[in-house]
């Protein structure tokens, strides 16, 4: 396993940047509004969640049982996620610069 750097910052590892990359991918393609939900959760903790989006994201591993984010996903999403509103859009999360890959 391998340390990266990541676009916000954050320094997390490989493995975890590309399980939560996928998990964000299926998300945001199964579940819109659960997705939308997990960027403005990290983005903001004290936003509400919408539905059932807490229990799909729970299920996900993208937030803990209480409804907390951890702080490998809040970087994890804060640096895969750009855009706001219906202009969300995922991007390589990797600060490239610093990795050189």
């Amino acid at each position: 396993m391998k340390e990266l750097k990541l676009k916000n910052g954050g320094v997390e590892l490989d493995v975890c940047i590309a399980a939560m990359t996928m998990a964000m991918e299926s998300l945001l393609a199964e579940t819109p509004i659960a997705f939308f939900d997990l960027v403005m959760k990290a983005r903001d903790d004290t936003h509400e969640l919408f539905g059932n989006s807490q229990d799909i994201l729970r299920k996900a591993a993208l937030l803990e049982p209480g409804g907390t984010m951890r702080q490998d996903t809040r970087n994890i999403v804060l640096s895969s996620v750009e855009g706001d509103e219906g202009e969300m859009h995922m991007v390589d999360p990797i600060d490239r610069e610093v990795t050189g890959r």
